[in-house]
Formats: C-alpha cells, sequence, structure tokens
C-alpha cells in the first residue's frame, strides 16, 4: 500500500511539472457544477458524487480570489482508488481538445488533490492533476489535452492523501474545468 501510494504521488508530482501552467483563474466558461462548494447562499456538494461524506466538511476559509465555500478533505487509511472521496463527471467533446483544471487550495500534513480522466467503457485513464504541497492559500493550474469519442467522460476527482497515520487536511476551493480550444 505505501508504494502504492509514494508511486501514485511521484507519478502526480511528474505529470503537474510537465504542463502548461496559468498564473490566475480563467474567465472561460467552467464546464463543472458548483465550483464553489456552495448552493443558493449554502455549503453544499450538490453536482458532485461523494462517496465518503466523513471525509469532507466545508469551510469559510477562503483565499483571496476565491468564492463560495471551501471544503476539507482528510486523507485516509485506505487510498480513495480508483475515483477519489469526492468527484464529478461531464460529457466528453468528442475529438482531441485542451482542458484546463485549476483550484485553489492549501494543506495541512498529508495533502491531497485533483485529477483529471476520461472515462470510457474500459476505464478510466487519468490524464493530470494537481497536487497541492502548499501550507498557504495557492492557485494551481494544468493543462492537458484529451481525445475523446462518441459517449466518453471526462471525470474530475478530489483525492485525500493515503497513509498508515493520517494527519492533515487540504483545503480546495473554486475548482474549474474549461475547455481551452
Amino acid at each position: 500500500m505505501k508504494t502504492q501510494t509514494i508511486f501514485f504521488l511521484v507519478c502526480l508530482l511528474f505529470t503537474v511539472s510537465c504542463k502548461e501552467t496559468i498564473t490566475g483563474p480563467s474567465s472561460g466558461t467552467n464546464l463543472l457544477t458548483n465550483s464553489t462548494f456552495e448552493w443558493n447562499g449554502i455549503p453544499s456538494l450538490h453536482g458532485w458524487i461523494v462517496l465518503d461524506t466523513a471525509g469532507v466538511q466545508f469551510s469559510t476559509d477562503v483565499p483571496s480570489g476565491g468564492s463560495g465555500r471551501s471544503i476539507i478533505v482528510h486523507p485516509s487509511w485506505l487510498p480513495t482508488w480508483p475515483i477519489g472521496i469526492v468527484y464529478q463527471t461531464i460529457p466528453a467533446f468528442v475529438g482531441t481538445h485542451r482542458y484546463l483544471i485549476s483550484v485553489f487550495g492549501k494543506k495541512n500534513g498529508v495533502s491531497g488533490g485533483v485529477r483529471v480522466g476520461l472515462s470510457q467503457p474500459q476505464g478510466i485513464q487519468w490524464k493530470g492533476g494537481i497536487g497541492v504541497p502548499d501550507t498557504a492559500w495557492t492557485f494551481y493550474s494544468s493543462v492537458d489535452t484529451i481525445t475523446a469519442g462518441s459517449g466518453d467522460s471526462i471525470i474530475v476527482a478530489i483525492s485525500t492523501g493515503a497513509c498508515e497515520i493520517c494527519l492533515g487536511t487540504t483545503y480546495l476551493n473554486t475548482c474549474k474545468l474549461e475547455k481551452l480550444d
């Protein structure tokens, strides 16, 4: 299990370090529902599928430039494979397109992040993601190229860290997925 976790973190860091990055929130159209974790002024995971509600809390601690509420995700003893603790799927645009995933995040202890994948009938192909290594609110972004066929979906998963002694939290705010072309 430790090997699996370390392998995932190394892959995630390598993926993030080799991607084009954007330095501030985009003004494009967000494809995700409820990116601010607030619905009608109330903390909410509306639009998100939650596998373990015990691992998620809401917070009014939001970054400058952020919005709504933040969610706090706690690491788990067992990895939340293959998807994550909270996720959302959207129909993919057919063909090859570039997508921007962005989020404000900060962590305390073991950290989580956001992953992007292509969901097809044969399974999920993880395309990229964002790990949250900083302890102060930071804007993170990554651009991924995804080639999708008819009936495919894009999945955005908020994942937690996993360890035997799980101490820590990850705060996330204003999670967006935007098609760039």
